[in-house]
């Protein structure tokens, strides 16, 4: 299809370099597409210029506020691409007739073995023995003091109890793994239902009670205004003294003050943290959390496989392509727009 003949307009404000989509599978459909024009971080303001006409939009960070998506005078389509969606006022969006979806569980082989494998590192206190031994010491046959102290800490994972917050595709990946290690499972997730969560061999259980029986505490649910700050000293005081807290969802999830303060004091046993705090300002190279040997900080790379990335663009596109077909989207998010869809924009199949 020649330039200017295009029937739709999709404009991608991620990089390119990040996120390589590929012109002629657009045009095929009669879509142009546009990227690089603006790219994020950007601005409200940036995001509606480069934007207001475009019928799919494809975003990561982009901020999705009730101004931007009133001023998407023709968007059916929100495409974030990646996991977290917290960049979307997702009220606005269904009240407008768009659709949101994203990269749906792209990652959850990544963010499961992540958590699996910060479980382990801390449970046989890993990184510890590691500097240990590049300091001169060893264990058996020699039996060094340096060696013995370490070992004080480091109990079997078998029969451990993992607690799960959040038993969507990731959370059910990583019981599946956590099993297999012999570990009782249970979780925190309102909106599964019990039989669904007994037919993966996983209990469900309140909130106050995860905190109180985990040996581990795998933190795996969006960011909502609901989740945001669930972890703090109150729940820390809830947990034992031999626990560790999980974090592979995001990071204002947790308190992190409060978590340095539980950590110091002795009131629960580490924690492996591939995110902390704010998504956008990473944790400061002399903040004391670094001090702690019973901390783990992997700096946000749970998500990451060679594997993982190259799917990025290429569910991006298909998601896309669904949508300017006259299809749902396989991982809309916002179910409840459909009726308002349809009213501005017709039927799909």
């Amino acid at each position: 299809m020649s330039e200017g003949n295009f029937r739709w307009r999709v404009v991608s404000t991620v990089p390119s370099r990040n996120l390589p989509l590929r012109r002629e599978v657009f045009s095929e459909v009669g879509a142009e597409l546009v990227v690089d024009e603006v790219t994020e971080p950007c601005s409200e303001d940036d995001l509606l210029a480069a934007a207001a006409d475009a019928d799919v939009v494809i975003s990561q960070e982009a901020p999705y506020t009730r101004r931007v998506i009133e001023g998407l005078k023709r968007c059916r389509f929100i495409m974030i691409a990646r996991l977290g969606t917290e960049n979307v006022d997702f009220q606005a969006a269904t009240e407008r007739g768009i659709c949101v979806a994203n990269l749906g569980p792209y990652c959850k082989d990544e963010v499961s073995d992540h958590a699996m494998a910060l479980i382990l590192a801390l449970g046989r206190r890993i990184f510890e023995l590691q500097r240990k031994v590049k300091e001169g010491f060893w264990g058996a046959p020699f039996m060094d003091e340096e060696i013995k102290k370490v070992w004080r800490n480091v109990f079997r994972v078998k029969s451990k109890t993992l607690g799960i917050v959040g038993l969507g595709a990731i959370g059910r990946t990583l019981a599946e793994k956590a099993k297999g290690f012999g570990m009782r499972v249970i979780a925190y997730d309102p909106y599964v239902p019990k039989e669904v969560a007994k037919g993966l061999g996983v209990e469900l259980v309140d909130f106050d009670t995860l905190l109180k029986e985990s040996d581990y505490i795998s933190i795996n649910c969006a960011l909502t205004p609901e989740t945001r700050g669930m972890f703090g000293a109150e729940q820390f005081r809830k947990m034992k003294k031999t626990a560790y807290l999980i974090n592979v969802a995001r990071g204002e999830i947790v308190d992190t003050d409060a978590l340095y303060e539980a950590i110091r004091e002795g009131r629960i046993a580490g924690a492996g943290l591939d995110v902390v705090g704010e998504e956008t300002k990473p944790l400061p190279p002399d903040h004391p959390l670094y001090r702690f040997d019973n901390v783990i900080i992997t700096g946000h790379s749970a998500f990451y496989s060679k594997e993982a990335i190259a799917s990025m663009p290429v569910i991006a596109t298909e998601e896309t392509l669904r949508v300017l077909r006259g299809q749902w989207p396989k991982n809309l998010i916002n179910k409840d727009v459909k009726e308002r869809f349809m009213a501005r924009f017709g039927p799909m199949a």
